[in-house]
């Protein structure tokens, strides 16, 4: 098994003995724990082991977004707001490829946790290679009197926006890393064309004389930075926002190369991962249009 170098314990009421049955298993590892608050049962404070104030799903999704892909997620969670399904669908993309989810089984299972556990199980025999989808990234499923194992399978890039890049880049595992050059502030263009405007039996819309522009930033990335066709520039987990050509809208980013898992991760062919690796600096200027170049 790969050594593990980043775990994270998701422990909303997580029982007594968070610290001493859980966080000491993993020796070196850098742990994050996520609860609502630390328990002084847990007795954190003689281990390699960083807590995180946790109220809301949200909360658990953000910070796996800084720190992924991690190599182990393990559920303890003993709280009706955090069920081990909804647990799973939001963490399981987090992971890098062949990295390990655990969920500790209840004594007494729900309805939910049977019906979780046969789902499950449907991934792992059926190696769904063809859909893109969360339950094809199950690789294998082990379970054991108080655990349910389940490993990931496959390499998910996290889609990032303009906004998140230079925040999120530096802290994520992804081998790159992010300067700004230089930023440009957003304003307003006023357009000195002439518009002729022949009569028409309606209106005609979106000729406005003032344009509004938004800010851009020019960035500087090193590191493993992959480069496909139709703009798509990603590293090691993540999607860089030049990617998309609609990076600043609130929308979904959308890039016609990559096929989406879900809100937040897609999967890159194996057609555009890279085969030739060349040193140096360059500009970007790829276009997501095939057969238009930029000059």
């Amino acid at each position: 098994m790969q050594q593990l170098d980043r775990v994270v314990v998701v422990a909303m009421h997580g029982g007594q003995n968070v610290g001493t049955k859980i966080v000491s298993q993993f020796g070196n590892a850098r742990v994050t724990v996520m609860s609502l608050k630390p328990h002084a049962s847990w007795k954190l404070s003689g281990h390699n082991v960083h807590h995180v104030v946790t109220e809301s799903m949200s909360d658990v999704n953000l910070h796996l977004r800084k720190i992924g892909p991690v190599d182990a997620i393990i559920d303890v969670s003993r709280h009706p707001e955090f069920p081990a399904p909804a647990v799973w669908k939001t963490t399981f993309l987090h992971l890098r490829n062949g990295g390990i989810y655990a969920v500790r089984r209840r004594k007494e299972p729900t309805q939910a946790d049977l019906s979780f556990t046969q789902r499950l199980a449907r991934a792992a025999i059926t190696l769904d290679d063809e859909s893109a989808s969360l339950d094809s990234a199950v690789g294998t499923v082990t379970f054991t009197e108080s655990w349910t194992m389940v490993s990931k399978r496959g390499d998910h890039y996290l889609r990032m926006r303009d906004e998140q890049v230079d925040r999120l880049l530096p802290t994520r595992r992804s081998g790159a890393s992010v300067e700004v050059l230089l930023e440009l502030p957003p304003g307003e263009l006023t357009s000195r064309a002439a518009v002729t405007s022949h009569q028409a039996a309606v209106p005609i819309k979106h000729l406005d004389r003032v344009l509004n522009y938004p800010p851009m930033k020019l960035r500087h990335y090193t590191g493993r930075i992959a480069i496909g066709s139709h703009s798509l520039l990603y590293a090691d987990g993540v999607i860089l926002p030049e990617s998309f050509r609609h990076h600043l809208a609130r929308g979904g980013l959308r890039n016609a190369k990559l096929t989406a898992v879900d809100r937040q991760f897609s999967v890159v062919p194996e057609t555009l991962r890279p085969t030739v690796t060349i040193p140096g600096d360059y500009y970007f200027l790829d276009c997501p249009f095939p057969g238009i170049s930029a000059t």
